[in-house]
């Protein structure tokens, strides 16, 4: 969808393209939208943005596809992803460093078979468990993004883009 500088999508329009936004359902508790990325990297021959890198980046869930929404000092940008404009979708996760202590209850709740997932949030000292950011690279008709967020998020970032991209496009890195 090219744009000019000027022009701002309004509601009616993003309705238009993206169809109307889902709407939260207490019975299945999907989510409606990601975390916070923070914009990297931006390619896109045909579209004319004011995006800008280190612009913060969230998406909410439509019909037909995601609302990219961006934002950097004080201007917000709406960039609409349909699905089927969406060649590829990479989720990569970053490296995990995983040193527990013996005396810590980390070490003591992966003996017991915890998940390293929650025996995470239990260690002494920051030097127990780190984790690099996550990356999320989106190749579309239109242009490429490159994102990265905290590695923390890995988990629930791949369920909210499994519940909404087709296998065939979603890739995941486990790095």
């Amino acid at each position: 969808m090219s744009r000019s500088k000027r022009q701002i999508l309004t509601d009616f329009e993003i309705e238009k393209i993206l169809g109307k936004p889902i709407k939260f359902d207490f019975k299945s508790k999907t989510t409606l939208g990601s975390t916070s990325f923070f914009l990297k990297k931006l390619e896109s021959p045909t579209e004319n943005t004011k995006l800008k890198e280190n612009s913060k980046c969230s998406f909410q869930k439509y019909e037909h596809g995601i609302l990219l929404k961006a934002y950097l000092s004080s201007s917000i940008e709406n960039i609409p992803i349909r699905f089927d404009s969406i060649a590829k979708l990479i989720v990569i996760k970053g490296n995990e460093t995983v040193n527990p202590s013996w005396y810590s209850p980390m070490s003591w709740l992966l003996k017991l078979g915890f998940p390293l997932r929650k025996a995470r949030y239990f260690r002494l000292h920051l030097s127990e468990y780190h984790i690099d950011l996550m990356t999320l690279i989106i190749q579309s008709e239109e242009f490429l993004l490159e994102m990265i967020a905290s590695g923390y998020m890995f988990e629930s970032q791949l369920k909210f883009f499994q519940s909404i991209i087709s296998t065939e496009t979603l890739s995941i890195v486990y790095s």
